[in-house]
């Protein structure tokens, strides 16, 4: 028996429908989509960027680019190593061997970001505090600090960090596929120009550059009216809650999993602190004013916040003026470009010198204040390092 057919639409209706399906342009659109959806699936599945629980962590390179890794916090966060330094382009040039040789130890690796903003930095702490194998976590404690707890760069790429799944299909990218295939083969990950060693052309530009300005400079511009803003500032460390509540809550996460936590200060030229206006962007001049007693009054404050405490130490490099005074030592007021320099910092973490302390901190405020108003940019000290 024949079953009636109940259809509503004639043949040649179907028989439109059926060359539509057809269409060529129709199945281009229908591949693509099932293309995107394949390769997106295999990209969250190996995962090149370690954003997930799953998988193999990536191969790494040495020493990577600061300009070029804001993609790879979790890689970062999740990377087994036995001291893992979270630094900014001040201590960007700290390679990974020399922390290796001053630390005594198999594995180290320093992710540097160029420019973390306190957002930025609170989401990368967060995450080393909850998946880092690390031992040791050094922390850059860089100027930025000063700045308010939720001000963020705008160049974080935070769809790849939130919790929205929908933000995961826009990990599917050229760059993201290229990874995924070096993961694939066993190389580390990296794109051209992500390795720090293709950054050292340039900063030896900058430093040749910078050194030209001295010497164009006249004897009294080493001391321009720019002089250090010596107005006081708020030395009550409530006004400072990212470093007075939030680096505490996150430091202690690190240490209740057995880590030692170390700050470091990079060492900024003493000119730096006198001509902040002229090299800081504008926005953060005005919230980071005046800037020498707010920069002291939050090394206070985080001193004070690990007081006593052994598993958490504070290091400053400040007062060796064979450094901070002497601009040669400098590609600009802000950024060491001597190699020298950075093995005496790693050399004297590693011994426990050059801490701060409750029961130091008042003299070196003092001395750090008096060199500066002392001029900088003159060379104070040239009596090398002193351990």
């Amino acid at each position: 028996m024949t079953k009636p057919d109940d259809s509503t639409t004639s043949p040649a209706e179907r028989q439109r429908g059926g060359r539509i399906l057809r269409s060529p342009f129709i199945l281009a659109i229908l591949s693509v989509v099932a293309f995107f959806w394949v390769v997106t699936g295999a990209v969250i599945a190996i995962d090149p960027l370690d954003l997930y629980d799953w998988g193999e962590p990536p191969r790494l390179l040495p020493d990577y680019n600061r300009h070029t890794n804001r993609e790879m916090y979790m890689v970062a966060a999740r990377t087994d190593v036995d001291v893992l330094l979270l630094s900014s382009s001040t201590l960007a040039a700290i390679t990974s061997d020399e922390m290796e040789k001053s630390f005594g130890v198999e594995k180290a690796f320093n992710f540097a970001v160029s420019g973390p903003r306190p957002a930025d930095r609170r989401f990368l702490l967060e995450q080393v505090a909850a998946h880092s194998p690390a031992e040791r976590v050094i922390v850059s404690f860089d100027y930025l600090f000063v700045l308010p707890p939720d001000y963020a760069s705008d160049l974080l790429p935070t769809y790849l960090y939130d919790d929205n799944p929908l933000n995961d299909l826009r990990i599917a990218s050229p760059n993201v596929l290229r990874l995924t295939m070096q993961k694939l083969k066993g190389e580390p990950i990296g794109l051209p120009g992500w390795e720090y060693s293709t950054a050292l052309a340039a900063e030896r530009q900058e430093y040749a550059a910078f050194q030209q300005k001295l010497t164009e400079e006249r004897e009294d511009d080493w001391n321009r009216a720019s002089a250090a803003d010596m107005d006081s500032a708020s030395q009550d460390c409530a006004d400072y809650p990212l470093v007075s509540q939030i680096l505490p809550e996150l430091v202690d996460r690190m240490t209740a999993r057995g880590k030692t936590v170390d700050f470091v200060i990079p060492p900024y030229s003493l000119r730096l602190y006198r001509g902040w206006q002229d090299y800081g962007v504008a926005a953060e001049v005005a919230m980071a004013e005046p800037f020498l007693p707010k920069q002291i009054a939050i090394r206070r404050c985080l001193v004070r916040a690990f007081a006593g405490r052994d598993d958490v130490r504070v290091f400053a490099f400040d007062n060796e003026t064979w450094i901070t005074g002497d601009l040669t030592n400098y590609r600009d007021e802000a950024h060491v470009q001597n190699p020298a320099i950075y093995r005496f910092i790693l050399n004297s973490m590693a011994r426990g010198r050059h801490r701060l302390t409750s029961g130091n901190f008042e003299n070196y405020a003092a001395r750090l204040t008096r060199n500066v108003e002392q001029g900088a940019g003159t060379e104070m000290n040239q009596k090398g390092p002193t351990t």
